[in-house]
């Protein structure tokens, strides 16, 4: 079983450096994403079917002297965990030996020593600034979860899209998704490649129990309801209530009862975002808009609270003492290892936590609010995730090196790293389960990033009283967001003045 779920651990990440398009369409009577901006060259590119053949993705990049010293990426330490960068020896791990051979063609074509600065995750904007501020800048690459890099955008510390060299961000191994969701009056500061790995490993699905399906003799599984464009709100619920039950007979619902669905805090942004919820909105100019007080996201974060409050919900931030008889075990873990829960709505890095699993872990997209909904939505974690940036601190020529060696590199990822996650990866899983690779291109292809969750760290603290709402199970959903609109609006304003540079 551990080499069932770690063959779909490598394909998770090798689909993902695949497609990464963007849903923004929520569907039903209501036209989420970007209003009126051209995504011609958007739609389907990261799924690397209509950007033109593999030969044609070739940025014709010539090899070139740049001089035997480092290019340093400031990054987070992801150790044997789908390292993106920091892998300097060969490996029999398919993933970790395909990072050094694409690093080290780069490093013999440019004459160059691709070398880290680690810092930890949620620390790296704060390092990147400090060393910015003092004109002291020992990386040349900074990577880290979006709602880190806003920051650096709105201090004016990054270059943006239009200011670098090389870069063709049109190719397919670049996100065009992520740059129409987080750019701000057409100007984007932050880039997901297919380099990123940990952008895909941070997408949010639903894991359900394969055993659990058959013996519950549910009359269609999730692959069916999602393939019939019946994977929605009610069909979840509908089958995480019929899946519940009381084992310990004590008349209440405890951490002892099977369960129809179990997660953490992140079920809340990654099902408000399924079921086509929206923070904020654009206008014709790019310019961001507040959308989470619309009655239609008003009542996509009430369903939200309204699932985590059944009794056949358990969340697993509601419980801190608990002790896992498992070493570094967790309740979360612990109920889907038991065989006690049917679905967990997570981020995919959450995969290796059930390693142990006796039974196959089936994978769906986060369900729809309706069959209105025109498509599945999967939500990226804003933290956890990667995304590169460049420090406008860097000379005219160390920008042009830096920007030649992160476009060859996002080439290189695609052609041979993902080879190793995709087409080798793949070809096994597919004998075992070719339900996954379906969910797998759905759910790959309708990545999100909502703008005002990056924004987190900012202030605009939207996330933070969801979360609060589905804890406490309170479905004054209104009136608590009503007293949070100025500041958000706000906050939206001094964003929009430093993007645009407005004073």
């Amino acid at each position: 079983m551990k080499k069932i779920i770690a063959l779909l651990a490598a394909l998770l990440i090798s689909a993902g450096c695949i497609a990464c398009t963007g849903g923004n369409n929520p569907g039903g009577d209501e036209t989420g994403g970007t209003k009126g901006t051209d995504k011609t060259n958007v739609t389907g590119s990261d799924a690397g079917t209509s950007a033109g053949t593999e030969e044609s993705l070739d940025p014709g990049l010539e090899k070139q002297d740049f001089g035997g010293g480092k290019m340093v990426f400031l990054c987070r330490d992801y150790g044997t965990n789908y390292n993106e960068i920091g892998i300097f020896e060969d490996s029999p791990n398919n993933v970790e030996s395909a990072v050094y051979w694409r690093n080290f063609k780069l490093n013999e074509k440019y004459n160059i020593k691709i070398d880290v600065n680690y810092q930890a995750f949620n620390a790296i904007h704060t390092y990147a600034q400090t060393q910015m501020n003092a004109n002291d800048i020992p990386f040349d690459i900074i990577s880290c979860g979006p709602m880190f890099q806003i920051n650096l955008a709105m201090n004016g510390s990054l270059y943006a899209n239009d200011e670098i060299p090389v870069v063709d961000f049109t190719k397919a191994y670049w996100s065009q998704t992520v740059m129409a969701d987080t750019s701000v009056a057409n100007k984007s500061y932050f880039f997901v490649s297919d380099a990123n790995m940990w952008a895909m490993n941070a997408a949010g699905v639903v894991f359900f129990n394969s055993d659990m399906i058959k013996d519950l003799q549910f009359e269609k599984s999730p692959y069916d309801l999602v393939n019939e464009n019946a994977w929605t709100y009610e069909a979840m619920l509908s089958m995480s209530r019929r899946a519940y039950s009381d084992l310990d007979s004590d008349g209440v619902p405890s951490i002892a009862d099977r369960f129809g669905s179990v997660s953490t805090y992140a079920a809340s942004e990654t099902m408000f975002a399924g079921l086509g919820g929206t923070t904020l909105n654009k206008d014709s100019d790019d310019i961001p808009e507040l959308t989470i007080t619309d009655q239609k996201n008003i009542d996509r974060i009430t369903r939200v609270v309204e699932f985590w409050a059944e009794d056949s919900s358990l969340l697993i931030n509601r419980y801190p003492d608990y002790q896992s008889p498992r070493a570094g075990g967790n309740l979360l873990a612990d109920t889907l290892l038991d065989g006690r829960a049917l679905f967990s709505q997570e981020q995919l890095y959450q995969l290796s936590s059930f390693a142990d699993s006796t039974y196959v872990i089936g994978m769906v997209p986060c369900p729809k609010y309706d069959e209105n909904q025109k498509d599945y939505r999967t939500f990226i974690h804003v933290a956890h995730s990667s995304s590169f940036s460049l420090p406008n601190l860097l000379t005219a020529e160390r920008l042009k090196q830096t920007a030649t060696v992160l476009e060859d590199m996002a080439y290189l990822s695609r052609d041979g790293v993902k080879h190793e996650y995709y087409d080798v990866n793949l070809t096994i899983r597919r004998a075992q389960d070719e339900e996954s690779k379906t969910m797998l291109d759905i759910i790959f292809s309708n990545m999100t990033i909502d703008l005002g969750m990056v924004l987190q760290a900012s202030g605009f603290n939207a996330s933070t009283v969801v979360r609060n709402l589905v804890f406490n199970k309170d479905t004054s959903v209104s009136s608590t967001l009503a007293g949070n609109v100025d500041s958000y609006n706000a906050l939206l304003s001094n964003m929009v003045k430093s993007f645009t540079g407005q004073k």
